[in-house]
């Protein structure tokens, strides 16, 4: 269901909410999982944003990562915002030991920038023959 924007005038038809309650998306061996998903847009491109509570990736191989309460914007930058990055693995390189408590990333012009509060992460390194 397409549900126009409460704060969009009656002149005003191009903007829209929409919301999804779950996605999942698989391809070969992996899985990509989105619930209680909220998509905004303005057809003049000033709003073009997507917030979701929980976004889960699972992979054949072992890889893993969950994250809660994603933001992202397309205006006036594109940028990121996560509350929580809850796991993380990488198999045979990393494997998030705690959760990471608000990321951000946000790319301009050619830059992108991330800041994280802390990370504590496992990595592994290759044996040697």
């Amino acid at each position: 269901e397409i549900k126009p924007n409460v704060a969009a005038s009656e002149n005003d038809p191009s903007s829209f909410i929409l919301p999804l309650s779950f996605v999942t998306l698989v391809a070969d061996d992996k899985t990509l999982s989105v619930s209680a998903i909220s998509i905004k847009y303005k057809a003049d491109g000033t709003i073009c944003q997507f917030d979701a509570k929980k976004v889960s990736y699972e992979s054949i191989d072992g890889g893993r990562a969950e994250a809660s309460n994603i933001y992202a914007s397309m205006r006036p930058a594109v940028k990121m915002i996560i509350d929580s990055i809850d796991t993380l693995h990488i198999p045979d390189v990393a494997l998030l030991e705690k959760p990471v408590e608000f990321t951000e990333l946000k790319y301009e012009g050619n830059t992108l920038t991330a800041r994280f509060h802390k990370i504590e992460l496992i990595t592994f390194g290759k044996e040697q023959d």
